[in-house]
This record gives C-alpha cells, structure tokens and sequence, in this order.
C-alpha cells in the first residue's frame, strides 16, 4: 500500500480514538473496506500498467531497429509514462479510478495504433511444413505481432527455416508458445524477442531470449531437461511470475551451467525457487521491493550456483543448498543453510537454521538482533558434528553458541556479545581460541584434545532473565594436550578446570573477585600441576594445623600462577567453595623431611593426600535441623441454616463453644455466635487459637448472555440484533483469575444467538492453558454448562478451605464493532444475593465456614490439639467437633515437616487439594546433622 493510503487510515484510526467507539465503529469499517478496495485496485492497475509498459517499450525496441512503422509510439510511451508517475502519488480511491480509466485509454490507443501500422495482426500458427513455409516467407512483416504466436516445432521442419522465423519475431502483443514435439528438433535460440505477454517455451536445449526485456508469465517446460545447460533473461527487467511445467514461481534446471536474471530487480510474487546445476553461474540483482519500490519481505530457495552473494535484500527468507560460496549482507531475515555450501558470510544474521548432512568449512559473520522480534537477543548458534568445517569467525551477538564434535575445525575466533552460553566440546583438531572482545554468561571448553593453550579473556556478562547478574562460569576439562591456561576475566562465580592431563600452567593475573552471588564454586584437580610446599615452623599456639589459620608455609614452583588475590577474596565468603588440588608435590614439613605426594586417579578429591592440598575448602551441606512446629486443625463445616442445627467444640479437653445458635441463613451472622467473647476466653484456657472464616468451599463463574442493563457491562441492547446476542470473528474476549491463569480467545462468529459457541472456546482454552498443557495441575476445577439462553463457566477450588478466599475472576472485552457485537455477562459466587451487576461480588466465596485451632505447644506428641487426622477425642492434647444437622469434615495436607520431600511442592506436585492454610502436620525438634564442612587452605601460602 502506498504511504498515503496508509496515511488515510492513521487519521481515521485517530479520529476514531478521539470520539465515542459506539458512535464511529460503523465509520472505520466503512472506511477500510473502502481503503482495502482501493489498495486492491491500485495493485492490478500497477500489474496491467507495468505489462503495458513493457509492450510500449519492447515496440518501440522493434521499431527502431526495423522498417516497421507505427505513428503515434512515442507519444503513447510519453502517456504510460506519466500515468507510471501519477501511480506515485495516489491517495485517494477517486485518484485509482482515474488512473485506471486512463490506463484503458492508453490500452486502447496503442491497440488503434496497431490497427493503422503495418504490423501482422492475425495470429501465428505453424504446426506444419506448410504453415512454416508460408510463415517464412513473410519474413520482417512478422517484426511486430498483434496477437498470438503459437509454433510446434517438428523433427521434418527444415531448422534453419525455424530459426529464420523466430528470429523475424520482436515483439508480441499476445502470448507466445514455442513446442519442440521431439528431443530430435535441433533447438532455437530466441535473442530477437523483445517483449510478450505469457511464454510458453518447451524444446531440447538452451532457453536463450537475450533482448527480452518484459512478459507476463515466462512458463519453461521441462520435457527435455537434461538438454538445458543455459537460460538467458539477460535484458528482463518485467515479469509477473516465472513457471517451470507449470509450477509457479520456480526455475528448476539441474543441468544448467549458466541462469542469467541480470536486470531483474522486481520480481511481483515475492518468493522464488531456482534450482540450477552446481556450480552453475548465476548474474543476480532482485530486491525485496514491491512495484512501487518500497520494502516488502522476498522468500528465496537457491539451489546449485556456484556463489550467490546479496547486499541489497533486507528482509524475508533465504535458503542455499549445493551453493560453494555464500555472502548475504545487510539481510535481516530468516537464513537456512543446507549441504553443499562450504563458505558462508554475512554481516547480519538474525536467526540462521543449519540443517542436513552440511559441507561448511568456513563460518563467518556477525550476528544481530531481530528487528521484527522484541525479545530477540540475535541468532542460537549451534554448530554441530559438522566434519568439514575448519574455521569459525563470529561478531556481533548472539543468544548462545556451540560448537561441537567438528572433527576438522582448527581455529575458532569469537569478539561477540552472546546473551548465554558457548560451549566449544570435542573438537579434536582444535588448536586455537580466541576470545578477545567477547562477552558471555559462561564458557565450557571441553575434551578438544588437540588445543594447547588457551587464553580466556573475553568479558562475563549478566544473562537476560529477570534479576540476572554477573556471575562468570567457566569450565575447562578434558583438553587432554592443553599445556597452559591463562584467565583474566574477572568477576568469576564458577571455575571447573579438571581432566587436563597435560596442563602444567594456569595463570590467574587479573583477577581479583568473584561474581555478584558470592557463592563461588571453584573445583581445580586431576590435572598436571606441580609445585614445591614447606611447611614452616608456626609461631602461634594455636590453630596450626594442617590447613588452618596459623599453619604456616611457602609455596613456590607453583604451576598456579597470580592466584593469591583471587582466592584469598573467595575464601573470605563463607558460602565458597573451593577444592584446588595439585597433582605432584614435593613437600617439605617443619622437621625438614621431604616426600613426594602424587593425585590418584579414581580417587575422590576428599580422599586425596592433604599434601595436594592448596585449598580444600568445603561449606557445611548437612541438615541443620529446626525448631518444633505446632500443630494446626481445620474443620468445614457446612449446611447450616435451620432450626435445631448445632456444633460443640472441643480442644485439650476444654469446652469451648457449646451450642451456638447455627439456624441463620447469614453466614456472618453464625460467625460472630461462634466467636464470643466466652468462646475465645475459653479458646485461651485450652491453650489454643482458636478462629471461625466465611466463605469456605469458594466458588465463582462467569454468565454470558444478551446484552442488556442487568449485565455488567451495562450497555444497551443492539437494536438491529434480531436475537439480541451476536459476536464477531474479530472480537477478543479473555478471562483470568486472580490476574493469572489468563485464557484469551479470538475467531468466534456468533449471529444465531448461541452464547455457548464462546463459552465453550473459553472453557477449552482454560483447561488447555491451566490444565492439560501445564506443568503444574490448576487450583481450580472448571466446567461449562447451559441453562435456556444462558451459558455459564464455573470455577470451584480445590481446596475447600480458605486458601482461594477472595481470588478475583476479570472478564475482558475488545469489541470490534458495537453494531454487530452484543453481549452481556455477569461475574458471582456461592453466596445468596452475590450474583449481581455489581462488581464488587466478583470474588471467590463459598456458603462453608472454617473453624481452625493451632496449638500454642509445639511438637508431635505436646501440642494442645494432637496430630490432624491422628485422634479426634474431647480428652487432653486433643480436638474434635461434635455436630447436630450440619456436616462437618476435617481439613488435610500431605506436607509433613518431619518427613523428607512429605507434600514438598515441585515442578510437577502443587497439592491444589491441600488446606496449607488452615491445617499443620506438627513436628518436634529437629536436631542438626554432623557437619561436614571443610576449612583447609594454605592459599596465603601462595
């Protein structure tokens, strides 16, 4: 669409938001069906202006190179011109109108001046020998045809007659076929055609239109495919659409060498197959524009070329098979590499697919952010048992990296900002990495067994998650030939640098902490590190042994280099943990007595000899036990509300509410005669809290039905709405508890006054989203019915308790238009008179109440209530409740203090029946476990 149309719609939409929605709905929709009508005008006035156009041009080509006359040309080129420009400036549908009246003038002059001219007029059809003589004979007067070439091509026609004719034809008005009927017809070349309308072109050999600047449809069979080794639309510069045997928008010749679209920029479908033979040569110039040169995303397949580079496609798809070289620069759209492209460059790539058996030797280009995608932190790179690549070169950034098991890679050069993780493991010709200028949360070299040396430099970053923060992850292991490792990155949280069989040499000069979390994990063993410890006489009294404060001592040829500073600021956070080992010491204690200590393989890192030790520092991870916890009851008690009803509570053997009056409808009402100042007094005397909550059993549902004054909505009630309840496809509708668990639905189309149709898509994308597709199972149970007219979703929770008390149900609306769109709802619960327009009823509540007593003493075998579900007794260290006409049920949880992972919440279990909140398993004291922390360092050795 052209800016100015879509101008026109920015001050519709705007005037619209400034006014009444119900008042201009009917407007806006009027006006875009009037701007879509325009926008599909104006693009088949573009299509038949351009085919023109190019009927002008190509006639004009004929007559300057023949004796052909046609008086008037150049001023009806002078005309399409001019209506080309005016297409520029359209804004308005009376403006396409015009244009496209003066377009049928201009068409109908130029058939006028084919009338007058000396041009052939009548159709061309040689099918014989016959008919090729007599189309021969007519040698230039067929320079210029009015109308349609149709030639079969046929073994016993003399070739140099059939080429002697085609090469009289420049120009078509109408279509042009050319059928060779047997692969023996001795094939034609077609350099003199300068323009047609469709092409139908089907023969034993090269497709060749040299001067072929414009057409409509160029369809290339493929009955004698084999015999195609060169296609030529060197001069094309117009065309609706390429066909091969039919299919559109594909050029599909396996043995073609050559595929020649040098001129062609504007290609109208956006979206081309070509297949050509590998390492065919391929000129290539078509942008992603559309017929007024705007932007607009191109979908390209490319098969077979020798080399394929583009600089000026900025968006769309672009997918290389067989393709020895490729360069796509400036291009922010999706990429897909396949097998035969053994080089790849760009300079901006957005999301890159690798897929298939893939040939890639050299990788090299810069990543970038999706403009089209607002969360986008550039491409996922995943390079991966790719056994012919060799060298990888990456800028720009990236969401992550890995390369993995390419048997050949050699060297890899990494200055981007990736957002997570690279991982380079199992590489092994791997001999160089360089990081320089990088930045990442974390950085794996593993098992690369020809790599020997390495140098970490880049910069650790946050990740993208909410809340992240700098915390540098490192590891290092099985690099079997690496022989020196030096990191200067600081702001290290995590370093596993182990399996390194050859590495004699870490040097840590740069850093000086840890990362923003303060919890270090550093692990560096099993490797090939030596150094010479003496263990100096200690001067003070105490805390000199073996790795303590005061233990005394030097290190010195020490394959852990610069690294004082660093550990000494780890070791100083009680959270670190950090196990370095070396591998062979000689090691010299106070009475002067040498041995040396060498790591044992298979042997675990806390049964290594202490003499290995540098630091074996180790944060207690053992149970620490916790205080006793009091028991909690609950109980639901529910069908109160006539004569006679009544309950007594009990509690360690205390009376604490006898008989209260339960025959009130009034929930509050039975509360308060529940909770007397004698009932919370005696509450006291047991040793127990004691409490009574309404609204117990929560429920809430939805109700949809015609709009009309009840509802909460409050808006009038269509009046062209024959049924009264009516949607559209475009109107979104969505629900959500709480401000959570939201449903959203779209699409429904309802003018036979069925209101379920959309409860029903509402009920199934809950269950969908909060249900069946969910990690954790819905607090809620949900259904859908229908009473008459009236469909209803109702939610009722889980937990009959207290916990869902009060969550808040939200019904949302986007009309798309108030003409066509009328419906009603209401938002209530399970208590009497609640189920209003009023929205302050628009939260769970029930018709039970809930009486809870927690003991004041804690422990199992204490407490004033005993254990829930254990006894229910009116003796000491005990509860029960005795009922007359209501129903009462003792509340339940799974979660046991007591007991390991009892009722713990993960992933998978929410307990959504649980009464968390009104029950609690009780729980002596839990002492701690022996701790199994370690404090060996003789880092200040260092």
């Amino acid at each position: 669409m052209k800016k100015s149309l879509l101008s026109l719609l920015a001050i519709a939409l705007a005037a619209v938001g400034c006014q009444n929605y119900d008042d201009q709905f009917d407007d806006l929709n009027s006006q875009i069906s009037a701007l879509s009508s325009q926008v599909a005008g104006l693009a088949q006035v573009q299509s038949d202006l351009a085919s023109l156009a190019g009927t002008v041009s190509s006639l004009q080509s004929t007559v300057a190179s023949t004796a052909t006359a046609i008086e008037g040309l150049d001023g009806l080129a002078e005309n399409v011109a001019a209506i080309q420009e005016s297409v520029n400036d359209v804004a308005s549908s009376e403006e396409v109108a015009d244009i496209a009246s003066d377009l049928d003038s201009a068409q109908n002059d130029l058939q006028d001046l084919l009338d007058q001219s000396s041009v052939f007029t009548n159709d061309v059809v040689v099918n014989s020998v016959a008919t090729l003589d007599v189309y021969h004979k007519m040698g230039s007067s067929l320079n210029v045809v009015a109308a349609n070439v149709n030639i079969t091509a046929k073994s016993d026609m003399d070739a140099t007659k059939l080429q002697e004719l085609v090469n009289n034809i420049f120009t078509t008005t109408g279509e042009y076929s050319y059928i060779a009927d047997a692969s023996s017809v001795a094939p034609v070349t077609f350099d003199n055609l300068t323009g047609t309308q469709t092409l139908t072109v089907d023969q034993a050999g090269d497709y060749s239109f040299k001067t072929l600047g414009s057409a409509t449809v160029i369809n290339l069979k493929d009955s004698y495919k084999s015999k195609v080794t060169k296609i030529d639309f060197r001069e094309l510069t117009s065309v609706e659409k390429f066909q091969t045997n039919g299919v559109d928008n594909t050029i599909s010749f396996s043995k073609a060498m050559e595929l020649h679209l040098t001129k062609l920029v504007y290609y109208p479908p956006l979206d081309l197959t070509i297949l050509v033979d590998e390492g065919a040569a391929m000129p290539f110039v078509m942008d992603d524009v559309d017929a007024s040169g705007d932007q607009s995303d191109l979908s390209l397949d490319i098969t077979g070329p020798a080399s394929f580079s583009v600089s000026n496609i900025s968006d769309g798809s672009i997918s290389v098979t067989d393709v020895k070289d490729v360069t796509i620069n400036g291009f922010e759209g999706a990429i897909t590499v396949l097998k035969g492209v053994e080089t790849f460059a760009a300079d901006k790539v957005v999301t890159m697919t690798l897929s298939g058996t893939l040939d890639l030797e050299t990788m090299d280009f810069t990543g970038a952010v999706d403009p089209d995608v607002t969360t986008s932190v550039g491409p996922a790179i995943s390079l991966a048992s790719i056994s012919s690549l060799e060298t990888v070169d990456i800028d720009g950034v990236l969401s992550s990296l890995s390369v993995t098991s390419c048997g050949n890679v050699t060297a890899i050069t990494l200055a981007a900002d990736v957002a997570g993780k690279v991982d380079i493991d199992g590489n092994t010709d791997l001999v160089t990495i360089a990081v320089t200028g990088a930045k990442a949360t974390e950085l794996d070299v593993n098992a690369n067994t020809d790599l020997e040396s390495l140098t970490v430099d880049l910069t650790w970053r946050a990740g993208t998650k909410t809340g992240a923060v700098i915390d540098g992850f490192l590891t290092v292991t099985g690099n079997t030939s690496l022989e020196t490792l030096v990191v200067s990155s600081d702001n290290l949280e995590n370093v596993v640098i182990t399996g390194n069989d050859d590495l004699t040499s870490i040097d840590m000069n740069g850093l000086t902490s840890g990362g923003a979390t303060g919890s270090a994990d550093i692990n560096i063993s099993n490797n090939d590190l030596e150094a010479t410890l003496v263990d100096k006489d200690d001067t003070a009294s105490s805390s000199t042994g073996d790795g303590e404060a005061n233990d005394l001592g030097s290190v010195s040829n020490s394959g852990l280099k610069n690294a004082s500073t660093y550990l000494t600021t780890l070791a100083a956070d009680a959270d670190s943990k950090i196990v370095i080992l070396y591998d062979t010491v000689d090691f010299t204690n106070e009475s002067d007595a040498s041995s040396e200590a060498t790591y044992a393989v298979g042997t675990a890192n806390a049964s290594q000899d202490t003499k290995l030790r540098l630091a074996y520092i180790v944060p207690n991870t053992a149970d620490t036990g916790s205080a006793e916890v009091a028991a909690k009851r609950g109980y639901l008690i529910q069908g109160y509300g006539d004569t006679g009803d009544m309950v007594d509570i009990f509690a360690n053997g205390v009376l604490i509410v006898q008989r209260p009056d339960m025959s009130s409808a009034n929930t509050a009402q039975v509360v308060a005669n529940m909770t007397t100042t004698a009932a919370l007094t005696n509450a006291g005397i047991a040793g127990v809290t004691y409490s009574v909550t309404q609204y117990a059993k929560p429920e809430i549902w939805l109700t949809i039905d015609k709009n009309s004054s009840s509802m909460e909505n409050s808006a009038s009630v269509v009046s062209n709405l024959v049924d009264g309840f009516a949607t559209t496809a475009s109107d979104i509708f969505s629900i959500a508890l709480n401000g959570a668990n939201t449903a959203t639905v779209s699409g429904t189309a309802v003018s036979d006054y069925d209101p379920s149709k959309l409860s029903d898509q509402l009920y199934n994308e809950w269950v969908a989203k909060n249900v069946t597709a969910s990690a954790t199972w819905s607090k809620w149970d949900i259904s859908s019915s229908a009473t008459g007219t009236v469909t209803t979703i109702k939610f009722v929770a889980k937990d009959s308790g207290t916990s869902q008390i009060g969550e808040a149900l939200t019904f949302t609306t986007t009309i798309d238009s108030a003409t066509l769109t009328s419906i009603g709802y209401q938002i209530g619960n399970a208590v009497p008179g609640q189920n209003t327009n009023d929205a302050g009823d628009n939260v769970a509540r029930g018709n039970a109440i809930v009486v809870s007593m927690l003991a004041a003493t804690g422990g199992t075998n204490r407490g004033e209530i005993g254990s829930p579900w254990i006894s229910n007794t009116k003796g000491v260290n005990n509860a029960t409740i005795t009922v007359t006409g209501v129903t009462v049920l003792e509340l339940s949880t799974t979660l046991n203090r007591s007991i390991a992972d009892s009722g713990t919440i993960t992933d998978v279990n929410t307990y959504p029946n649980d009464s968390r909140s009104d029950v609690i398993t009780p729980q002596a004291v839990i002492g701690a476990a022996a701790s199994n922390s370690s404090s060996f360092s003789r880092i200040t050795w260092l």
